[in-house]
């Protein structure tokens, strides 16, 4: 059996068919030999009766009168049958009267009463009796004893035919049975051999050929869907493993990220112990002292040195807090909004009036209108860090802020008349403690350009300082600048501003909005249709998938729900049409009440987000800001500050 189940299913099939047709024609060829040697027997028995009662009838008158002679005659002729061995005819007293044999036979004439009265096998002969009377009178029996070689000469003869037609049969069925097999076996050894390559190349993308739809044709078909659900799986599996992969580079880097800005934060923090120290302990020394001292003038000029560490220190503790504050904002920081640059730069200048006034300057601006993609709280502080220096350190003349487009990009310049930079500290003037000069430090404890300066990298935003020692200093804030209007006086608010923004948006706009609550998805929709834009609108990410499958061209933009009622995420909806439609069609997603967890989800997954309740022209300007580039790069997280040159820098004393 072992080896039977070495052999191909074809030479099972030939085998299997060609014994059960041999075991048949056996069984077969065994009944008809048996049934012909009985025939032939009978056949046998009823010539050699007919003989006997012939012979009886020419015996009778012989035996009558005893006549041996002519008994004797008649027994001889029946010699001449080969098939007669031996004859006896008996009187009516059972005495052998008369007997004829073969001349090989040796035996004698058997006792006629031991014998039955009808045909019948003795060993291997047949004898045959027939009564001799002579008018109905018996007078004596004839006893015919008969070999069987003409039964086993004709029963060998059929054995002979029979084998021979067996084996010709046997061998034109083999033919036969060879060629039908191929045709019977062939899915099954195609099915084989597909999964015998499947199983050397690991390719789950081949298939085998259904040529039959009986049942083997089923077995391929199921073969088939089985292996597509092993692909299937198989891609998943591979996308997991990318994805956790991705996952643990991205955790790597954030690891990394965060050593870097504990790194920074340490020495920042080492740095600034010392500074901490000295007006703490100025102030110890100058307390002292007023305890000691009774004369009025000198108590009034150490109040005044007292006054200025207590003043210095509270300036050293504000920038410390705008440090921390600054590090907070970028921890929870999700998403960039459309800011109008020249109310914002009209508030804070508000603010230094007054101080310009007193310091005998003149504080101008040269603003137009324009709509940046930062984050509010943000930008103010980096604009109200420059225009705070540049008032600062400016002794006479003025200060002017303007607003200039170049190319894609915004500038804010903020402009002084006072003592600039000397050009081998310009290098190092956005490093933390750095100082213009040694006096500078009664002014500040330089962290203010180092917050603007991480502010900025933060924001996507670039910041560049030009400076003429003993003329005065430009900074210059760089926006990249997704749209612009400009309006007149009669604008009163940024949402007109924004509203007016969207007329330069082609109405061919194709959108993809994916909510699963029907009331937020009709509004949506009808809001962008009535912006004139063609939308697809589905409730369900498996719709939205089935519909991209067969959908042949690609949207402008797709605007995903973050929570979906099918248990799906609006980021991996997203990543997966992008899969589809390619990466530069942007994203948007749209949440409710998202937990921490969920902003710093989307937040990795690099899409912008809006809050619900959307207001429209927050949503117009957020599409125009999306159609107009590519698909946003995640928000950057705090980048380390460059090494600066502390060769040059001062600290309070």
């Amino acid at each position: 059996m072992q080896q039977f189940s070495k052999i191909t299913l074809r030479k099972k099939l030939v085998a299997v068919v060609v014994l059960s047709m041999l075991l048949a024609l056996v069984i077969a060829t065994t009944l008809v030999t048996v049934y012909l040697r009985k025939s032939v027997q009978d056949e046998l028995i009823s010539e050699m009766t007919t003989l006997a009662k012939i012979t009886s009838m020419r015996s009778s008158a012989a035996l009558a009168f005893g006549d041996k002679q002519a008994m004797k005659s008649n027994l001889n002729a029946l010699m001449l049958q080969s098939s007669i061995d031996l004859v006896c005819i008996y009187t009516n007293s059972s005495e052998l009267f008369s007997s004829a044999r073969q001349a090989n036979i040796y035996s004698d004439c058997p006792a006629i009463e031991d014998l039955s009265s009808t045909a019948d096998l003795v060993e291997n002969s047949l004898y045959v009796i027939e009564p001799v009377t002579i008018k109905a009178r018996p007078i004596g029996n004839l006893l015919l004893i008969v070999n069987q070689q003409r039964v086993e000469d004709q029963i060998s003869q059929f054995i002979i035919i029979a084998i021979s037609a067996t084996l010709l049969s046997a061998l034109l069925v083999y033919f036969v049975v060879l060629k039908l097999t191929k045709w019977v076996a062939r899915p099954v050894t195609n099915l084989a051999e597909v999964a015998n390559q499947i199983r050397k190349q690991e390719d789950y993308s081949l298939r085998a050929t259904v040529t039959s739809n009986d049942e083997t044709g089923e077995l391929v078909e199921n073969f088939n869907d089985m292996i597509g659900m092993i692909q299937t799986s198989q891609i998943r599996m591979s996308s997991l493993v990318e994805e956790l992969e991705e996952r643990a580079k991205l955790n790597e880097a954030q690891a990394e990220k965060m050593s870097q800005r504990h790194d920074a934060v340490r020495d920042f923090f080492s740095g600034v112990t010392h500074d901490l120290r000295q007006p703490l302990q100025a102030i110890d020394m100058y307390v002292e002292v007023l305890r000691n001292i009774k004369d009025a003038e000198e108590v009034g000029t150490t109040q005044d040195k007292l006054q200025q560490a207590v003043s210095n220190l509270r300036k050293l503790f504000t920038e410390l807090l705008d440090v921390a504050r600054f590090e907070a904002q970028v921890e929870y920081l999700t998403e960039l909004q459309p800011v109008e640059l020249s109310q914002v730069i009209k508030n804070i200048c508000h603010e230094f009036d007054v101080v310009a006034e007193k310091k005998g300057l003149r504080l101008a601006t040269h603003l137009r209108e324009f709509i940046v993609f930062s984050e509010p709280a943000m930008l103010e502080r980096i604009i109200r860090n420059l225009i705070s220096n540049a008032v600062r350190y400016t002794k006479q003349g003025g200060i002017l802020v303007g607003i200039r487009s170049r190319a894609d990009n915004v500038w804010i310049d903020v402009w002084d008349t006072g003592r600039g930079i000397p050009k081998e500290k310009q290098e190092n003037i956005f490093c933390q403690f750095s100082q213009v000069l040694d006096t500078d430090a009664k002014q500040g404890h330089g962290l203010g350009l180092s917050i603007v300066h991480r502010l900025s990298i933060a924001l996507g935003h670039s910041i560049q300082v030009k400076s003429v020692e003993g003329k005065g200093t430009l900074f210059r804030l760089v926006i990249p600048c997704h749209s612009q209007v400009k309006h007149s006086e009669k604008t009163k608010n940024g949402d007109e501003i924004i509203a007016a923004q969207m007329q330069a948006i082609t109405t061919e706009l194709s959108v993809v909005v994916i909510d699963d609550d029907p009331a937020a998805l009709d509004s949506i929709t009808a809001l962008l249709q009535s912006w004139g834009m063609q939308t697809f609108s589905f409730s369900s990410s498996r719709k939205v998938i089935d519909w991209a499958e067969s959908f042949q061209g690609r949207p402008s933009l797709i605007i995903c729900d973050y929570d979906l009622g099918d248990g799906g995420t609006g980021e991996h909806l997203l990543n997966k049409l992008q899969d589809k439609f390619g990466d530069d069609v942007p994203g948007l997603i749209v949440s409710g009440t998202p937990d921490s967890d969920d902003l710093a989800q989307i937040k990795e997954s690099g899409y912008n987000m809006l809050a619900k309740p959307i207001k429209p022209p927050k949503l117009r300007a957020m599409i125009n800001y999306l159609v107009t580039k590519t698909k946003p790069a995640p928000f950057p997280a705090p980048v380390q500050l460059p090494e600066c040159d502390y060769s040059h820098q001062t600290h309070v004393k």
